[in-house]
């Protein structure tokens, strides 16, 4: 159960979940290097738990009563996700406004392995990281501690420099994947108050994944349709948008940000949601293949509480399927987005000459690069004098945005060096 296949990320957003659950709108989520001793903590100001509640919560497959819209499910996310990380997960927690009484369980892997039992372990207050008593004599809430991260450092020496260069990475990237993650309910979309998140000490940003500040987004028009499931019956919402390319919007820096953490091609598509948190950030669910050309498509699509088992949505949230009868009609739905998406692409698109520039239809940029070497090609090519200079010039206007990166790639690999050194000049 440990090897159920969390990323990192994937597996702090679990905590986040039950911290949210539990009323929390300030989080903290702190990573803290110091080779073997090296933890995270995931600190909230939510309702807290008592010592019966805490058992409850540490035991695999617990029992609560979910409501139709909580973010959990299988009373396993909260172990799974934290052991498929570190050898030991505590939980401690405080419940009571009025009195400051702090209550902590503990899974330690090396206490099971001792003594071969499924065992919790109770641990005192002065055995805690002492951020995490800081915390909990503040404010109710829950503190979630992972130490012994062998698997997340799994390095020969979890003390050296690789591992502490990795360490800083995975701060980073944590901070994007919980900002697309979480983006509704930071934005308060999702519920009237806002809920902060800060990894270690910053807050995190809130990645929209459909621009919706970016003038030139197009919202299309959003659809339903109809599932059934053991008697019940729901509704699938779609609201599809095509995002502006890249000479479009406001900024480059927008557009680099718009890409999001897996980059333009790879996040286009279903952004799939329940109960405001995302579970699937980009991919067609197997509807169609990701191309170039459909890139600018992305859709937010709304999966009514109650209906996971039809979507089959797993322990780890990171897995969704569309049920086979709703397929046919979801990709006859989307036609009119790809097929705006596709024209954006190709009339507003843009090609790169080595990732460094835009290239409109009708500039003369390209004839400037190149210009110098185009009596060349006529040479080498046996052509009359100037005939490459009249007829490539059209073809690449003529050209859609990936053929004119692929021809700009022919150019710079026939005119070589040369021609590297008077693109970085103009």
């Amino acid at each position: 159960m440990r090897d159920l296949g969390y990323e990192f990320s994937d597996a702090v957003a679990e905590i986040v979940d039950n911290s949210i659950q539990a009323g929390a709108n300030v989080i903290q989520v702190n990573l803290q290097f110091d080779g073997y001793e090296s933890y995270l903590t995931v600190l909230d100001n939510g309702v807290g738990m008592t010592p019966a509640e805490i058992r409850e919560a540490l035991r695999f497959g617990s029992m609560r009563d979910y409501e139709q819209d909580d973010l959990g499910k299988f009373g396993l996310g909260l172990k799974t996700s934290s052991l498929s990380q570190c050898d030991s997960l505590t939980v401690s927690s405080r419940n009571s406004q009025k009195k400051v009484q702090i209550h902590s369980y503990s899974w330690d892997m090396d206490h099971i392995n001792k003594v071969d039992q499924w065992e919790i372990l109770p641990i005192q207050t002065n055995e805690l990281l002492n951020p995490v008593v800081e915390h909990l004599y503040l404010t109710t809430g829950t503190a979630v501690t992972w130490e012994r991260l062998n698997r997340l450092l799994n390095f020969q020496d979890p003390a050296g420099g690789r591992a502490e260069n990795d360490f800083k990475r995975l701060i980073q990237e944590l901070k994007i994947s919980l900002g697309a993650t979480f983006h509704r309910y930071l934005t308060g979309e999702q519920r009237s108050k806002k809920v902060m998140i800060f990894v270690n000490g910053d807050l995190v940003e809130s990645w929209d994944p459909f621009c919706r500040a970016e003038k030139k987004t197009v919202e299309m028009e959003s659809f339903s349709i109809p599932i059934a499931m053991d008697g019940k019956k729901g509704l699938v919402k779609f609201r599809p948008f095509v995002l502006p390319a890249q000479s479009q919007f406001s900024s480059a820096s927008a557009h680099l940000r718009a890409g999001g953490p897996a980059k333009w091609n790879k996040q286009q598509g279903f952004y799939i949601y329940r109960a405001g948190r995302l579970l699937q950030s980009g991919g067609w669910c197997g509807l169609r293949t990701s191309d170039e050309h459909s890139k600018l498509a992305r859709v937010l699509v709304e999966i009514p509480a109650g209906f996971d088992d039809l979507f089959k949505v797993n322990i780890s949230k990171m897995k969704i399927n569309f049920p086979r009868e709703m397929r046919e009609e979801t990709v006859h739905k989307l036609a009119p987005t790809l097929k705006k998406a596709n024209d954006s692409y190709r009339t507003q698109g843009e090609a790169s000459f080595s990732g460094a520039s835009v290239y409109e239809a009708d500039d003369k940029h390209f004839e400037k690069l190149v210009g110098n070497f185009l009596f060349k090609l006529d040479a080498d090519w046996n052509l009359s004098p100037g005939t490459a200079k009249d007829v490539l010039p059209k073809l690449y206007r003529q050209a859609t945005p990936s053929e004119r990166r692929y021809l700009l790639r022919i150019f710079k690999r026939l005119a070589g060096e040369e021609l590297t050194s008077l693109q970085s000049s103009v």
